[in-house]
């Protein structure tokens, strides 16, 4: 009779192993850094909706306001639509605003006469 030797693999050796960890290794780092990413751009973007926010505030303020700084200008909107143009008097009220990083929003809002 004849003896057959089987060769029995149960596991992983220890360089599969450590080739399966630098792969997720490096798949780690890559979704730490893309995590790290978003959330500095979602806070920038945070920061920037804040002090526009802020400035149309300051801005629907000052023509809401009997006692702004904000001079009486007289100014006029021109509409034209299909051809045909329509003149709105007003006042224009214009709003800066400075976020942390030094970058200016500016809004300019029209306010018609009644």
């Amino acid at each position: 009779m004849r003896f057959v030797k089987v060769k029995m693999n149960r596991g992983m050796t220890l360089i599969e192993v450590i080739i399966a960890m630098a792969i997720i290794g490096i798949i780690a780092v890559g979704l730490i850094q893309m995590f790290t990413m978003s959330m500095i751009v979602i806070s920038n973007a945070g920061k920037k909706t804040q002090s526009a926010y802020d400035a149309q505030k300051h801005a629907e303020h000052s023509l809401t306001s009997k006692y702004s700084n904000t001079p009486d200008v007289d100014e006029e909107l021109l509409l034209t639509i299909g051809g045909t143009t329509i003149i709105a008097p007003g006042r224009k009220v214009k709003v800066e605003s400075q976020l942390s990083n030094g970058e200016i929003i500016n809004i300019e809002v029209f306010q018609p006469k009644h």
